[in-house]
């Protein structure tokens, strides 16, 4: 399975100024710290501001923020310290951290194992066989594979043959379910009643992303442990007994081990659909592997810190979770401009830019700016909640220059659709400029 690369390299056309990353930090700071935006040219400040005006979201929550790579300027600037919701785009500093920490190549594992004592001459195992997940957000059924992910990833049947292969034959005992790799809150403390139906119920082990029969499912461990006996036995392998909630003992024996796509490709079944089920599980993962456990604080406590290691003002970001959901989230058009300016700098940039949406293409952006100069050029993502609509992402000029950009808008309540048609104006302008 081959790593993407951008059309045409987007990364290394407009990476000149990744060499002074520490400079550049704190030219953006300084930059801003200034005061008013230094713009190329007034008619590009014009234009944008005409339609954040002709769109009707040129109020006080609307923030903007554009950066042109190639000469390391401001080119235009509103609002860019309001720390507002940033709704979705949330998931820029999840799938930045994960790809800092993890690298592109990583991937997530399940593992099956006895306990301590393997089958005997026959292929039997007397005894239980336990199922222990680390928080693969991919490990499913072939149906939900097709039907969501439309990619090969780690597979309950896989796993269910690797076992086979492995020896065992026959089960006596029950399939035990070890989901203690992360706690077992199954959403964000901070989320609004009703918002836990836009993600999948989490666990460090759940199959088809906690989902079944169309809805959420209480237990997710138990639904992966029936999954696996169900597999078992159309792989040739009965098991006795039914399945509960455990824990491995430490005397365990790893009998198969199921391994997900790597890293790059799960970023892109987060990032260009905007999965939140994905996003929350890489940000417990982050917790668990980075911080002090496998929790939401825990991994918030990671991403915030890593942001702020990576020149993101303190002040302007406030991280509740890794998928955006949260009401409580904060970032500033500051904040995600310097994270989209720090992760073009690195070499693994095409697989972070070849996570996001393209305009008039593909994921949340597929319907949006078709057409126009931004179509099949805007690499973004999408945000939206009731309070806050965003789109931040790269785009080059009609000068071939790379810039970065961040809008963000908050109301209560918000005009979503002339938001996203100022955003989509301000991209189009961008797209069609001669910085």
């Amino acid at each position: 399975m081959s790593r993407p690369v951008g059309r045409q390299s987007w990364g290394r056309r407009h990476r000149r100024l990744s060499a002074c990353a520490v400079v550049l930090a704190a030219t953006v700071l300084l930059g801003f710290a200034a005061g008013p935006a230094v713009a190329a040219g007034a008619s590009l400040s014009r234009q944008i501001s005409a339609a954040l005006v002709r769109h009707g979201v040129n109020g006080s929550g609307t923030a903007v923020c554009v950066w042109d790579l190639e000469t390391g300027r401001v080119v235009y600037a509103r609002n860019v310290h309001r720390a507002l919701v940033p709704a979705s785009n949330q998931k820029l500093a999840t799938a930045a951290v994960a790809l800092q920490l993890w690298g592109a190549d990583h991937r997530f594992r399940t593992e099956a194992l006895t306990g301590g004592v393997g089958p005997d001459e026959n292929g039997v195992l007397r005894g239980d066989l336990f199922l222990k997940g680390y928080g693969d957000p991919t490990f499913s059924t072939a149906g939900y594979q097709r039907r969501v992910f439309h990619v090969r990833t780690s597979s309950v049947a896989r796993l269910a043959r690797a076992i086979r292969k492995a020896g065992i034959r026959r089960i006596t005992g029950r399939i035990v379910a070890d989901e203690t790799y992360f706690d077992r809150r199954r959403g964000a403390p901070s989320w609004h009643a009703g918002l836990a139906a836009n993600c999948g119920s989490l666990s460090a082990l759940a199959v088809d992303q906690g989902y079944a029969g169309g809805g959420r499912v209480s237990q997710p461990a138990l639904r992966s442990a029936v999954a696996l006996r169900t597999a078992l036995k159309a792989a040739g392998v009965p098991v006795a007994g039914g399945v509960r909630l455990g824990r491995t003992p430490r005397t365990a024996t790893v009998v198969a081990t199921e391994l997900s796509a790597p890293l790059w490709r799960v970023l892109r079944l987060m990032g260009k659909p905007s999965d939140n089920t994905i996003a929350e599980m890489l940000l417990k993962g982050l917790g668990r592997e980075f911080g002090a456990r496998g929790s939401t604080a825990a991994g918030a406590a990671v991403v915030r810190r890593h942001l702020v290691q990576a020149g993101v003002p303190a002040r302007e970001v406030r991280v509740s979770d890794g998928s955006g959901l949260s009401y409580s989230n904060r970032l500033s058009a500051l904040a995600v401009t310097r994270l989209l300016v720090s992760m073009s700098g690195r070499l693994d940039f095409d697989m972070y830019w070849s996570s996001l949406a393209v305009a008039g293409r593909d994921g949340t952006l597929r319907l949006r700016m078709r057409g126009s100069a931004a179509a099949g050029n805007v690499h973004a993502k999408t945000g939206t909640l009731s309070v806050s609509s965003c789109l931040s992402g790269y785009v080059t000029t009609s000068g071939r220059e790379g810039v970065v950009f961040s809008i963000l808008m908050n109301g209560r309540p918000l005009a979503s659709y002339r938001a996203r048609l100022a955003q989509d104006a301000v991209a189009v302008i961008l797209a069609r400029a001669d910085l």
